[in-house]
Order: C-alpha cells, then sequence, then structure tokens
C-alpha cells in the first residue's frame, strides 16, 4: 500500500511540471524543432516544412522571403514595425489564424516584388481565410525598375487598411 501511494505522489509531482510547461511553449516550432525567434526557424526551415507559431512574434525589420515558406500563425500574431514579409523570388502561404500587423504603417503589411523579367510564379503569395493583415496596405506590389513580372497573389483573408 506504502508503495502505490509513494508512487502515485511521485506520478503527479512530475505530471504538474511538464503539463505546466506544454501549456507555456513560447517561440516557433518547425518539424519539432524549437526556435527563439521566426528568422532562426525560417532560414532552417526546408522547402515543404510547416513554420509553426507557439506564441506572438514581434520583428523589428521584415522578413525577407527568397524561397517557399509556410507558415501557420496557430493563433498567433506577428507585429512589425515595418512590412512583416517582403517576398521577392520565393513562395510565402500563410494559414492558420492571427494577425500579420505593420505597427508603423508605410508600404504595406505584405511587400511582393515582382522579376524585371517576364517569367512565371516568381514571387508567390498565398494567403488563408482566417489571416487579417492590418497596416497601410494589406499587400504592397513592387517592381524592379518599371517591371513586376511573375507576381501571383491568391487571397481568402481579411485586411484592414
Amino acid at each position: 500500500m506504502l508503495k502505490k501511494l509513494v508512487f502515485c505522489l511521485l506520478f503527479c509531482f512530475l505530471l504538474v511540471p511538464v503539463s505546466c510547461l506544454a501549456s507555456n511553449i513560447s517561440g516557433v516550432m518547425v518539424g519539432g524543432n524549437y526556435y527563439d525567434n521566426l528568422e532562426d526557424a525560417i532560414e532552417n526551415a526546408s522547402n515543404g516544412d510547416v513554420v509553426m507559431l507557439m506564441s506572438d512574434v514581434s520583428l523589428d525589420s521584415n522578413l525577407v522571403i527568397d524561397k517557399v515558406v509556410n507558415i501557420n500563425l496557430n493563433g498567433n500574431d506577428i507585429l512589425s514595425d515595418e512590412a512583416v514579409f517582403l517576398v521577392e523570388g520565393g513562395t510565402l502561404n500563410i494559414s492558420g489564424s492571427g494577425i500579420l500587423n505593420e505597427n508603423k504603417p508605410y508600404n504595406g503589411v505584405i511587400k511582393i516584388i515582382g522579376s524585371s523579367i517576364s517569367e512565371g510564379d516568381y514571387s508567390v503569395v498565398n494567403v488563408s481565410k482566417d489571416v487579417i493583415l492590418e497596416g497601410w496596405s494589406g499587400i504592397f506590389i513592387s517592381h524592379r525598375g518599371s517591371k513586376s513580372y511573375g507576381v501571383v497573389v491568391n487571397f481568402d483573408g481579411k485586411i484592414k487598411a
């Protein structure tokens, strides 16, 4: 009987801290690996990996997307003093629910730069229905010289401009 009581107390003692830690995970997860910041997570993500936010993220500057990046906001927000993402020669897929916010509005929450030469699908942005973009412009398409070829935007979310 004493062994059972000791086992039960030990089990409860170990279970409580683990469950508390699981509910307070912060940072960003990619394929089971945790990163302290979104920049490192995107840099280490391979094409096809999902970058999952585990908490809100604040950025000092925009993040350049020049490869395929899949971000699941997972109910969290990304705040930046300028455009959150600059997509140039890559694909940005944003899913899950959450807000992308440009704190000091200037260009747009997601800035897309097209190619100066004619080519298909150069800079691609896909935004799912539960994503909200807040800023001067939700999506701002810029150009290289006087051209902006290969820009593709599939948008099903909301823009608060």
